[in-house]
């Protein structure tokens, strides 16, 4: 059966399942250098699982008393998922990072981790674009040497989920080229 979208809907989770996303997670445990990379694996877990809400929605403590039955359902649903999802955070963080952040929720956590965290990926990023665009072959330097490098480059912002397009990569590598390469590549 399909959904009114053409889509076909995902599968239920299994208990098989949760284990090998866990496995997806822990592969890499989360440290400032792989923050982009860690988050990313953890919403496509959560996706699947139908809980990545809970890493952008606050969840109040308390419901008013004039909720519905449907609130007050949804209201419980969160909170479950929000005592759920940290501990899966936390089983894929060393031990320091694990104390500072054991007594959150997963909405809380999420915003401790981006404060921590974002702004030294969106750095990182920067200085490996300063370094691509700045790359220029040596004169007498061998292409494939070049190339590598900045194959480098493009494989290090990959793995702070940033993608240049094949296209764009070649062009900026044939713009890097010394004037003797860059000849025979513009015909």
């Amino acid at each position: 059966m399909s959904s009114s979208s053409g889509a076909t809907p995902l599968p239920a989770p299994t208990t098989s399942s949760n284990f090998s996303l866990l496995s997806l997670l822990s592969r890499d445990k989360l440290i400032a250098a792989n923050y982009v990379y860690w988050i990313h694996n953890l919403r496509i877990t959560l996706r699947y699982k139908r809980k990545e809400y809970v890493l952008d929605e606050y969840l109040e403590e308390e419901l008013p008393d004039d909720v519905t039955e449907e609130e007050a359902t949804k209201h419980e649903k969160h909170r479950y998922h929000s005592i759920e999802v940290p501990s899966m955070m936390l089983a894929t963080m060393p031990s320091e990072l694990q104390k500072s952040c054991e007594n959150r929720g997963a909405y809380q956590m999420n915003e401790q981790l981006k404060d921590m965290f974002q702004e030294q990926a969106r750095t990182k990023r920067f200085k490996l674009m300063q370094s691509i665009l700045g790359c220029n072959q040596q004169e007498g330097g061998y292409v494939s040497t070049h190339v590598l490098k900045l194959k480098g480059y493009f494989d290090r912002l990959e793995r702070l989920v940033f993608l240049f397009t094949q296209d764009l990569a070649i062009n900026v590598i044939l713009n890097s080229l010394t004037s003797a390469y860059k000849k025979f590549t513009m015909n």
